[in-house]
This record gives C-alpha cells, structure tokens and sequence, in this order.
C-alpha cells in the first residue's frame, strides 16, 4: 500500500515537472522576444541568452507579479478618496490663522473646521486597504500614521480643545508631506 502510495506521488510529481519544463520554452520565446524589444537588438545578442532564459525559468513569478499589480480602477479609487479628502481639507485649513506666532483657530470657526476635518477623515478612509498594503506597503503605514492620524488628532483637538494635540496634527501632516515629497522625488531618479 505504502508502495504503491510512493508510486503514485513519484508520477504526479514527475508529470508536473515535466508540464513545467515544456512551460518553459514558450516562456523563453516571450522573454526574448520582450528583451530584444526593450533593451535592443545589440544588447539582446549579447545577453539575450542569460537574462531571458533566467527569467523564463521562473516564469510563475513574473505571472504572479503581473497580475498583482494595481489596477486602474484601484488608483482611481484611491486618487478620488484622497483628492475629495484633500479639497475638504483645504477648505478646513483655510479656517486657521496665526496668533503670537501659533496657528489656531477662532472659537466660532471650530465646529465648521471640525466637520470638514471629519469629512476629510472619512474620505481619507473609503478605499482597500487590503489591495493597498499588498501594492504599497510603506505608503499605506505612512498614510495611515501620518495623514489619518493627523487628522484623527486635528478632529480630536476641536473638539476638546487641546492645542497640543493641533500642534502634534500639523507635525505629523508635515511629516507626512515632507515624505511623501522625498518618495516623489526618489521614484523620478
């Protein structure tokens, strides 16, 4: 029985590899093919025989890459959440003005920055999560840390008052701008 059971698990493993190996040449054709196009006939000549056939053999994880990149629709969505989220912020900060060298806001403005603020909190998190932190891990800690979380504590701070927090909200939106700058910029070298 333990025999036969051997038997049987040596086949499938050896059809599998088989199917795999005869995977690999039209995997070889297409990563030429996708070389010569990108770097050149020159250069393909040369190297065309190492990197394509390196990368033709471990075709599944450009196939799984492939299909685990952002899609459109998911950029779409965020960039609508994060520009509706934006626009209410502006219209938030455009409440705040400088005294004794502090910015804050008059008592009379508060409760319409306050729902602004809120606006700008929950636009801020109507996307998915779970599609971001697969294609953007380090983006989604800092935008949660640094943006949801400064707005988090520019909406607590209206509402209780504490200037502290206000002060702590504008560094870590600071932070978080300034970040995101470097990153831009880091992604255009």
């Amino acid at each position: 029985m333990l025999n036969k059971l051997k038997t049987a698990v040596s086949s499938i493993g050896t059809i599998l590899l088989v199917l795999y190996f005869y995977t690999i040449l039209p995997a070889m054709l297409y990563f030429n093919w996708e070389y010569a196009n990108e770097c050149g006939f020159t250069k393909w000549l040369f190297l065309g025989q190492f990197v394509p056939t390196a990368q033709s053999c471990i075709w599944p994880y450009y196939a799984y890459k492939h299909y685990h990149q952002p899609t459109e629709s998911d950029l779409d969505e965020f960039a609508e959440h994060k520009k509706n989220s934006d626009a209410a912020l502006k219209k938030a900060f455009a409440f705040m003005c400088m005294v004794n060298s502090r910015l804050t806001v008059s008592d009379n403005n508060k409760p319409e920055m306050k729902r602004l603020i809120d606006q700008a909190l929950s636009e801020a998190k109507l996307f998915d999560r779970d599609e971001t932190r697969k294609m953007w891990p380090e983006f989604l800690a800092r935008y949660e840390s640094d943006y949801i979380g400064s707005l988090k504590l520019y909406s607590e701070s209206l509402q209780d008052g504490d200037l502290n927090k206000f002060d702590t909200a504008g560094k870590l939106m600071m932070s978080y701008g300034m970040w995101l700058e470097a990153a831009k910029g880091s992604k255009k070298k």
